[in-house]
């Protein structure tokens, strides 16, 4: 029963976080420059792309930073841990447009294009 309540929990988590939501943006560290990303695709620090877990791969998101209201299109190419909910990676090129490197983890509203 438990195990029921969770996974149905769960489900419901995985829904509620909609478009424009507000989640914590941060970007990839160099050592995965050039690696091979979940899609199968090399990754590339100076393309503008992200790693999310709630959208598919190819998704083309509009990440804004809530500071300063500058914003960035990436396009969904890999997957986090799954331990990572409400986050999201960006290259650092893509990160770059929205918010200085030295910030590290900003807050930003994700819409889904």
């Amino acid at each position: 029963m438990k195990k029921i309540v969770f996974s149905l929990i769960l489900c419901i988590s995985f829904i509620s976080w909609k478009s424009s939501d507000i989640v914590k943006v941060s970007y990839y560290h160099d050592k995965y420059h050039g690696r091979k990303s979940a899609n199968g695709e090399r990754f590339d620090q100076t393309k503008h792309t992200c790693a999310a877990n709630n959208f598919d791969f190819g998704t083309h998101l509009c990440i804004t930073n809530k500071e300063n209201g500058k914003s960035v299109e990436v396009i969904v190419t890999d997957r986090l841990a799954k331990k990572y909910k409400n986050r999201i990676d960006l290259s650092k090129n893509a990160f770059r447009k929205i918010a200085s490197l030295n910030k590290g983890i900003i807050n930003a509203e994700v819409e889904e294009l």
